[in-house]
């Protein structure tokens, strides 16, 4: 769905950005929503809010954040994986400074 057709099944369902600020947060500001409808922001909770208001589904709503070719889901740097790799990479480097 684009930002318009979320922002008019909210308005069909009978809410406002701000109605789901609340419903989210007593302190959420409504831009916070209006952020996350228009993809500059994420927010599992606003995301979820507005789903069951327009009784859709997340998928249908933000293909790209939640349907099946998403990029959603960010790879987690294992730190000791990552410390392992620059131990052999630093080997590496003084066997070929030896060489040289």
């Amino acid at each position: 769905m684009t930002p318009i057709d979320i922002k008019y099944a909210l308005e069909l369902a009978g809410y406002t950005q701000a109605d789901v600020a609340r419903r989210v947060r007593s302190d959420l500001k409504r831009s916070a929503v209006n952020a996350v409808i228009k993809s500059k922001s994420r927010s599992k909770a606003i995301e979820g809010e507005i789903a069951k208001l327009i009784a859709r589904p997340l998928a249908e709503i933000w293909p790209h954040w939640y349907g099946p070719d998403s990029k959603r889901r960010r790879r987690r740097i294992n730190t000791a994986d990552l410390y392992a790799r620059v131990q052999i990479l630093e080997a590496q480097l003084a066997a070929a400074k030896k060489v040289a």
